[in-house]
């Protein structure tokens, strides 16, 4: 491929994609130290950018940090402490048939919400909670079958497997929580009911920039404005087969651009788009993405401050409804921010409206629906000098004035006044997550090796990719153990041109024992 300029250098590590996945790949690597690139096609953040509209900091859709999570775990480890407070799940309250009840988060309301039609379901569901909760259990052991199988053998009411299901759809993003893999569906639910999740202050953007000052200080080169548009093997240090990787990137001021790295991490954009960028055809084509509509409400606070229900859940329809602010720091002062979500099946959304273009490559003809997970920014505003912003990011159609009415009753379903609103933005369909674990695909240990079978050198990152985690934990452990095994390999390859690798550029005790770790993990992993 003929390009306009080519870099100097060549890298240990090119990754392409700055969200989650691609900089704690890019930060792991270069603290280890290795000299690595980031290629971004638009802006850092991907599926985790934050847009500020009129003084409130809009996440793509609600997003929360499990506390006990890979992904926090992998944070930490890269000298990141995300700042944040939790939801109040005491006022939390589930919607069924139109109606709103207390969930039964703690003792009263249990005893209490009509939710639960007799005590001998409120004694059911108290045990199964207490069962996930406990330190004895065991999600793998239900590896392989189904999460509606799973209800079908242990729930014997139906308000039960109702309430579960409810909080496999919250706790997973996944509109169609019986297909799911049940290890995986109780593993997410065992996350969300023991140390729960944060609401990050200044939203996920905050924690984009925060790692990417890690990967700098650390020596990574971040370039933005690079749309990844192919990888080829080759490049200046080549002696023949594929020990050196050639990233070809679209760059805006200087057209086509080479970078040459001894291993690359692709870390941006859904499954099939990192398999067109690596000439894999089809490989990964079959890990659809889950998508959902969301409707950002930012409120004026009237006289008893923000809305007294801080959580509304569908019972009997795919919906969620959040305060996002407060706890967290995300409005201006004297307002307030909710986030309403309804979750779309795997196919679900008729209209196939994209909401955002995967960060760091090169989109091709086809549809891509990312936004946030993993992927992209919505584009800013015009100015508005009227009380009331609303933003729309697709057609309107019969579906989308649908869901986004529905999403309006579920916020006004929390005590808030239609008056209240100064600012609304509605995306109709954005991409929550990518390669769900099903049965049918193995489940977590069924989802990518890091490393890319046929391709050595080569290795993926994502919330799709690896037995670790889902929605962003997935994305961060990925991209942790993309850079620490690709930093790895590119140490093999400089040892055998020059016999040694350098004491600087040597990982650290604690990240070869991250590699061993994830290389004993990921070799469980059907390539798929």
């Amino acid at each position: 491929m003929s390009a306009s300029s080519a870099s100097s250098e060549t890298y240990d590590v090119a990754v392409v994609g700055g969200g989650l996945a691609g900089l704690a790949a890019a930060a792991t690597a270069a603290r280890a130290g290795g000299t690595v690139v980031v290629l971004v096609g638009q802006q850092l953040g991907g599926r985790a950018t934050t847009t500020v509209l009129d003084g409130f900091r809009l996440n793509q859709g609600p997003h929360a940090l499990y506390r006990s999570g890979a992904g926090m775990a992998t944070l930490r480890r890269l000298g990141v402490s995300p700042v944040g407070r939790p939801p109040d799940v005491r006022k939390a309250f589930g919607r069924r048939a139109g109606e709103v009840h207390p969930m039964p988060t703690h003792p009263r309301a249990l005893l209490r919400t009509p939710l639960l039609a007799s005590p001998a379901a409120r004694w059911e569901l108290a045990r199964i909670m207490g069962r996930i909760r406990s330190r004895g259990f065991d999600p793998a052991v239900y590896a392989g079958q189904s999460f509606g199988a799973w209800l079908g053998e242990h729930v014997g009411h139906d308000d039960v497997a109702d309430l579960v299901r409810t909080m496999v759809r919250l706790t997973t993003y996944v509109g169609n929580a019986d297909a799911l893999d049940a290890a995986a569906a109780l593993a997410q639910v065992r996350l969300g009911i023991t140390n729960g999740v944060l609401y990050l202050h200044g939203g996920w953007g905050r924690l984009v920039d925060r790692l990417a000052v890690e990967a700098r200080e650390a020596g990574a080169t971040i370039e933005t404005g690079a749309t990844a548009i192919a990888v080829e093997p080759g490049g200046p240090l080549a002696s023949g087969g594929r020990d050196t990787w050639t990233v070809c990137a679209s760059d805006e001021r200087l057209g086509v651009r080479e970078y040459h790295a001894r291993t690359v991490v692709v870390a941006g954009g859904r499954p099939s788009v990192a398999a067109r960028l690596l000439g894999l055809g089809e490989r990964w084509n079959r890990l659809a993405p889950q998508c959902a509509s969301v409707l950002d409400v930012g409120l004026a606070d009237g006289r008893g401050g923000p809305p007294e229900r801080n959580i509304i859940l569908g019972v009997d329809r795919p919906l969620y409804a959040s305060l996002h602010s407060p706890p967290a720091d995300l409005a201006p002062p004297g307002h307030s921010l909710v986030s309403a979500l309804r979750y779309h099946d795997v196919d679900g959304d008729p209209d196939g409206v994209a909401a955002v273009v995967p960060d760091g490559i090169e989109p091709s003809g086809e549809t891509e629906p990312e936004p946030e997970p993993e992927p992209e920014p919505e584009p800013e505003p015009e100015p508005s000098g009227s009380a009331e912003t609303r933003q729309t990011v697709g057609p309107t159609t019969d579906h989308h004035v649908e869901s986004r009415a529905e999403l309006t009753a579920l916020v006004e379903a929390m005590g808030t006044d239609p008056a209240q609103a100064v600012v609304q933005r509605y995306l109709h369909r954005m991409v929550v997550c990518t390669g769900l674990p099903t049965p049918e695909s193995g489940g977590m240990a069924g989802r990518p090796s890091i490393a890319v079978d046929g391709r050595p050198g080569v290795f993926v990152a994502g919330d799709w990719v690896g037995p670790d985690g889902l929605l962003a934990d997935g994305a961060l452990a990925s991209g942790e153990a993309a850079g620490l095994a690709a930093l790895e390999r590119a140490h093999q390859l400089r040892a055998g041109a020059s016999g040694s690798i350098p004491r600087s550029s040597r990982p650290t005790q604690a990240a070869a024992g991250s590699v061993r770790r994830w290389r004993r993990a990921t070799s469980r992993c059907c390539e798929a």
